[in-house]
């Protein structure tokens, strides 16, 4: 598997929290000052993870995730944030990372 940057950890624990299935490619996606981008392409599906920057709000990344929800409803063709298994759309791992959404 190609990967770029995403370390095997946040991998694993993504694959465990969102049932994404394997990945066959990981690339590092432009732009974002405040955050790192990757894409993930896999068997199942392909997926954006959004890394933020430490120092967002709880309450910032609700909100971004909300207008990407109500932007998909209107524009299919933007994505929209997947939940894990526990219905959350993104999450604070413990292995020194920031909150991140597929």
């Amino acid at each position: 598997m190609e990967s770029q940057s995403l370390g095997p950890q946040l991998l694993e624990v993504l694959q465990t929290r969102y049932a994404i299935g394997p990945m066959t490619r990981i690339v590092a996606l432009e732009g974002g000052e405040w955050k790192k981008l990757f894409r993930l392409d896999g068997v199942q599906a392909s997926f954006v993870v959004s890394i933020s920057h430490p120092t967002p709000l709880r309450e910032s990344v609700v909100y971004e995730h909300a207008l990407l929800h109500y932007l998909h409803a209107r524009l299919p063709q933007a994505p929209a944030p997947i939940a894990d298994r526990d219905g959350n759309t993104f999450f604070a791992p413990k292995i020194g990372l920031s909150p991140s959404s597929p």
